[in-house]
């Protein structure tokens, strides 16, 4: 399957040149595409525009194919400034961090950066095994790259680039066309037709699971203890029937396969099955506890509209466990998980909308928008 070119948003933050505490924001687009590069590879490709700044930004993400330099990718990087930019042209290329919100700070990439001319730069990904494999997760599970910039004038930026889950996707499919390519030393093969898990025959049963639910207590823990209940008939996927037989070991006890079941999905772009991974990561079970890892697999998981993510995003930001607490995404997260069916969000939309001006629930709503479950509903 070849993806289509996918609009998101860029965000340039630049600091305050008298050097005080803060940034001013500027806001702007970028599209995604898929390239090829002179070797016939496919290539990532980030065309971005932030009209209050007249900057345009560049981003070619392509195979390395001379092996006498020591990368296993090439990140080329360009930007266009206006002659009167008030900082001047682009001088600097400190690095590149990949993160999962957009105003929280990035996991830096591997690599090293050159300019070769101002308002240029070549970014090499270090290609040692750990190093590969780390950015590869790094590209395929976050959902912001920041490239942290210099003026000429010594000012500091950040443009951050958004990747929705269709740019998730694509990054996937490029890079597992590069591992082909490593692993056979042959011309890129076409993609295979995704695999579906067998079902025996006869009509699958509508899918239902159990799901944990969280409240949060008064002092700000959170409270699991809350007896589980069956979630409303979620809409059915290409992979719904293994999630189901996940949901079947996670309710089981069997926490490693349900582990082993999720995360291949997980990899395919399920939501119901990176919410799991995320209850996993949040309870202990079979993985080693983890707040922000579970704040990552939810949040994964809530941008495609998947109810009991969203809930637990909504519970995790209200709390402040594996994210800076935000009364304001709380109650998005936790109204927008309502909005999709899932009843106990309401009590805690309500507890959350009581901590609020009217001023932040409008907030909150302009914020969570884009993933409305009235405005788009999965397949």
């Amino acid at each position: 399957m070849t993806l289509p070119a996918t609009a998101a948003e860029a965000l340039l933050l630049e600091a305050a040149q008298d050097g005080t505490t803060g940034a001013t924001p500027f806001y702007g687009t970028v599209e995604w595409s898929k390239g090829v590069d002179s070797a016939g590879q496919p290539t990532l490709v980030a065309k971005a525009t932030v009209p209050g700044r007249s900057l345009g930004i560049s981003v070619v993400i392509g195979r390395n194919n001379d092996r006498t330099v020591p990368a296993s990718d090439i990140m080329e990087i360009t930007f266009t400034t206006p002659v009167n930019s008030p900082g001047g042209t682009i001088d600097g290329l400190p690095g590149v961090l990949m993160k999962n919100e957009e105003l929280v700070q990035g996991v830096a990439l591997a690599g090293a950066s050159a300019r070769i001319v101002p308002n240029a730069f070549l970014f090499a990904l270090a290609n040692s095994p750990a190093d590969i494999a780390a950015n590869t997760d790094l590209l395929t599970t976050r959902s912001f790259m920041d490239l942290a910039i210099m003026y000429s004038s010594g000012k500091r930026a950040i443009v951050t680039l958004n990747e929705d889950h269709q740019t998730q996707m694509l990054f996937g499919q490029v890079l597992a066309a590069w591992s082909r390519v490593d692993t056979t030393a042959a011309a890129p093969a076409p993609e295979p037709p995704p695999v579906t898990p067998t079902v025996p025959s006869g009509t699958a049963p509508p899918a239902t699971k159990t799901v944990k639910t969280m409240t949060l207590r008064a002092d700000g823990t959170i409270d699991t203890a809350a007896p589980a209940a069956p979630s409303d008939t979620v809409a059915p996927t290409p992979y719904l029937e293994a999630v189901d037989e996940a949901y079947t070991a996670y309710n089981q006890g069997e926490y490693a396969r349900a582990l082993a079941l999720w995360l291949p999905l997980a990899k395919n772009g399920d939501g119901h099955a990176e919410n799991g991974i995320g209850d996993l990561y949040h309870e202990g079970h079979g993985v080693k506890q983890s707040d922000s890892e579970a704040f990552r697999w939810y949040y994964m998981a809530a941008k495609q509209r998947v109810p009991e993510a969203q809930f637990s995003l909504g519970i995790l930001y209200a709390s402040g466990h594996g994210v800076r607490r935000d009364p304001v995404r709380a109650y998005m997260w936790l109204a927008l998980s309502a909005a999709g069916g899932f009843d106990p969000a309401v009590a805690e939309r309500d507890r959350a909308a009581a901590l609020l001006t009217t001023a932040q629930i409008d907030q909150a709503a302009k914020i969570g928008a884009r993933w409305d479950p009235n405005a788009k509903k999965r397949p």
